[in-house]
């Protein structure tokens, strides 16, 4: 529920933009929340990691733990000490957020968040994006997907 009244009020931010590039992705809540791993949120000086304690091996797709999240250093949290940060992404025009985590790392940045069309069909927008790899929803920002083309 929560989920879905982040992505509606994103969708509603995009619509009221009016400037800019129209196929631009709009991030809203916590930016260090799109950081996947330790090295790119410690590389964003904003930002720090919170490790979970649970470990998977390398490469293994039957792991759903979370490793951790990246969250802000300076927060401005409720005080409830649930731990937790949030952040949402939308793309105007029926787009979907994504970002390629595999290729060659050449700097210690997360890679950029762009907005493309999935294909067309029903179910899950992530499984719709083509020439990306596998492309699954992200456990840390509504509304984005996170592709894995493979390159090592």
């Amino acid at each position: 529920m929560v989920r879905a009244a982040v992505v509606l009020g994103l969708v509603f931010a995009c619509a009221d933009q009016g400037t800019g590039k129209t196929n631009e992705p709009v991030l809203t809540g916590d930016a260090c929340a799109v950081h996947a791993d330790t090295a790119a949120c410690q590389a964003d000086q904003a930002c720090t990691w919170f490790g979970t304690g649970c470990a998977c091996p390398p490469n293994d797709p039957a792991c759903v733990c979370s490793p951790g999240a990246c969250g802000s250093k300076t927060s401005n949290g409720s005080g409830t000490g649930s731990g937790s940060s949030s952040a949402g992404c939308a793309c105007p025009d029926g787009g979907v957020c994504y970002e390629q985590i595999g290729g060659t790392v050449t700097t210690m940045t997360s890679p950029p968040i762009e907005c493309t069309t999935p294909a067309p069909g029903n179910g899950d927008p992530c499984a719709r994006i083509d020439g990306q790899g596998t492309c699954t929803d992200s456990t840390t920002v509504a509304g984005l997907c996170v592709c894995d083309n493979g390159i090592r």
